[in-house]
C-alpha cells in the first residue's frame, strides 16, 4: 500500500533525474494500492492511471494529508498537549483513517484470495489551469465521499496556513488542511487571513431538525459501508458522533 504520493517518483541517488509524472508499474505480480487524501491529489493527479487487475487508487474528498487525528497521535507520542496547533486555521478532521482502515482490509483480501478492492470515483479535476472542482460551499466534488462529506456541517480544505516563519511548521500546517464549521447564522465570504471564498450556509436551512440530520447521516453512512470504503465499527462510531452532535438542536 502507498499512502500519499506525488506525481513524480523519488530519485534513487543524488543528481539522478526522475520522470514526472511517474506511473506505478503494471507488470508486477503483487497488487499496488494507493490511497490519497485531497491534499495529495493536488500534486498526484498528473500521474493518475486506470485501475487494473493489480492496481487501485482511491481519492478521499475533503481529507488532508496531516489531519487532526494524526497530529493528536503525534502530539501524544512526543509528550505535547493534545490540543497543540501552531496553525492559523483549525486542522482538517475528516476521518481519512476510516478509509485507510477499509483499504487495509481490502488489501488483505486482495493478497489472500485475489478479491480486488472496488474501483471508486476520482476527485473532480477540470479547467485551465486544472483544479479541484467545488460545490457552492467550497467542498470538493467527486472522489470517495464519507458521510461527513455527503451530509456536511462544515467546509473541508486540503491546505492550511500559519503565521509562523519556521519552515517545518509552515509545511505541517499546509498539510494539515482546514475545517470551517457552520452555524445557524449565515456568514459571507471573507478576505481573511486566511481567505474564505465561500459563504457559510445556515445549518437550519440544510437540516430542519436534529432527527433529519441524523437520518440523512445514517443513510449516507450505510451507503459508504455498502460501497466498500467504510468498515462497520467506524460506521457506528460516526453515527454515534452525529447523534451526539448539536446540529439541528
Amino acid at each position: 500500500m502507498i499512502h500519499a504520493r506525488s506525481a513524480a517518483g523519488a530519485a534513487l541517488d543524488t543528481g539522478m533525474g526522475v520522470p514526472s509524472p511517474s506511473f506505478s508499474r503494471v507488470d508486477l505480480t503483487v497488487p499496488v494500492f494507493t490511497v490519497n487524501s485531497e491534499t495529495d491529489v493536488t500534486g498526484y493527479f498528473p500521474a493518475r492511471q486506470p485501475d487494473s487487475p493489480i492496481f487501485r487508487e482511491w481519492e478521499v474528498a475533503g481529507s488532508a494529508h496531516n489531519p487532526w487525528f494524526r497530529s493528536q497521535y503525534s502530539n501524544a507520542q512526543n509528550g505535547l498537549p493534545l490540543d497543540t496547533n501552531p496553525c492559523a486555521t483549525h486542522q482538517n478532521d475528516m476521518p481519512f483513517h476510516h478509509v485507510l482502515q477499509a483499504a487495509l482490509a481490502h488489501l488483505n483480501a486482495w493478497v489472500a484470495d485475489v478479491t480486488a478492492p472496488p474501483s471508486l470515483p476520482k476527485i473532480d479535476i477540470q479547467g485551465t489551469p486544472r483544479a479541484i472542482q467545488r460545490d457552492q460551499y467550497g467542498n470538493a466534488l467527486g472522489g470517495i465521499r464519507l458521510p461527513e462529506m455527503n451530509v456536511p456541517v462544515a467546509r473541508y480544505g486540503p491546505s492550511g496556513a500559519t503565521s509562523s516563519t519556521d519552515s517545518l511548521v509552515r509545511l505541517l500546517c499546509n498539510l494539515a488542511g482546514t475545517v470551517d464549521y457552520w452555524s445557524n447564522t449565515p456568514e459571507p465570504p471573507s478576505a481573511g487571513p486566511p481567505a474564505d471564498l465561500w459563504p457559510d450556509p445556515p445549518l437550519k436551512d440544510l437540516y430542519r431538525n436534529h432527527g433529519a440530520y441524523v437520518s440523512a447521516f445514517t443513510q449516507a453512512t450505510r451507503a459508504a459501508v455498502k460501497a466498500g470504503y467504510l468498515l462497520e465499527p467506524d460506521a457506528q462510531a460516526s453515527i454515534d458522533a452525529a447523534a451526539h452532535a448539536d446540529v439541528g438542536k
